[in-house]
């Protein structure tokens, strides 16, 4: 298929009205594959992203730069039945993993969610499934904190 020159593709991720104008004419498999991948993987992020109300939360969440920012050094510190607002800054897709509590959350880039923690007293490890290496024994780079219900 060989694509006329002034052919527009829309690039939603990269603003409200950005597109992509060919100058020339171009033809071959590479100029339609691209823009369908494209398009295709822009729509699969914003149908992830959800509009979770940070104001029911009792606790915020950041998953940055590979970490959980809770905001405390000590981990996350919440009660049994409290709501944690989670956010995902990365343009990597994370997960809010809590195995003991059965809790498994997957976030795209820019998604956000709201997690109900479980009354289950004790303390946990909280971790993202694609980037910690062992979960029982995670390593420092590992993207790993301590969750604790009290």
């Amino acid at each position: 298929m060989k694509l006329p020159s002034g052919f527009r593709v829309r690039v939603p991720w990269a603003g409200p009205l950005t597109s992509v104008k060919v100058r020339g004419s171009l033809s071959g498999s590479v100029a339609v594959t691209r823009p369908v991948v494209a398009v295709s993987s822009a729509v699969v992020t914003f149908v992830a992203r959800s509009t979770a109300d940070v104001s029911r939360a009792d606790a915020q969440v950041a998953l940055e730069d590979f970490s959980f920012d809770v905001g405390d050094a000590e981990g996350l510190i919440v009660e049994g039945g409290d709501t944690v607002y989670v956010a995902n800054e990365d343009p990597f897709r994370h997960t809010f993993t809590v195995d003991d509590l059965g809790i498994d959350v997957a976030f795209g880039p820019g998604s956000q969610q709201l997690i109900e923690i479980p009354a289950q007293p004790g303390t946990y490890t909280l971790y993202c499934r694609p980037h910690t290496s062992n979960p029982d024994d995670p390593a420092e780079d590992d993207m790993t904190t301590t969750l604790t219900v009290g």
